[in-house]
């Protein structure tokens, strides 16, 4: 499958799981990504770097929150890394989809040949290094 280009002064939603995955790690990793796009000068949006979700408390109040941002955006950006399912995840996935916004789907090689997701996706790449996910990103920027 042949790799998009995000264009300079896209916007591109971070979509990944947190719930049940280590915080610090997720935290690094989602700050790493956002780096990586943002040198590019591409607006990379995470909801861990958003002031407006710090008062929620619900699953519900994240979601709909994070389905209203992804309207606005270009782009979704899949960090999946485990064949794990995140119900959140899934569902941005299924907003952009149902929008035909592109996916691109950074996928843990853990989750390689576990998951349908990258049928829906319009890049994949596998990583297996937080180093090979920004060398991943990197590539399409």
């Amino acid at each position: 499958m042949p790799r998009m280009k995000v264009a300079p002064g896209s916007n591109v939603f971070c979509s990944y799981a947190f719930t049940g995955e280590d915080t610090a790690t997720v935290q690094n990793r989602m700050k790493l990504v956002v780096a990586a796009f943002s040198t590019a000068g591409i607006r990379a949006y995470c909801n861990l770097d958003d002031p407006d979700v710090a008062d929620f408390s619900t699953a519900k109040q994240y979601i709909d929150h994070a389905l209203g941002v992804l309207k606005g955006m270009d782009v979704v950006c899949v960090i999946m890394t485990s064949e794990r399912r995140s119900e959140g995840m899934l569902m941005e996935i299924g907003a952009a989809y149902a929008a035909g916004k592109p996916i691109i789907l950074a996928r843990h090689v853990s989750a390689s040949g576990r998951t349908y997701i990258d049928t829906l996706a319009t890049t994949v790449f596998d990583w297996s290094t937080e180093d090979e996910l920004l060398t991943g990103i990197q590539a399409l920027v």
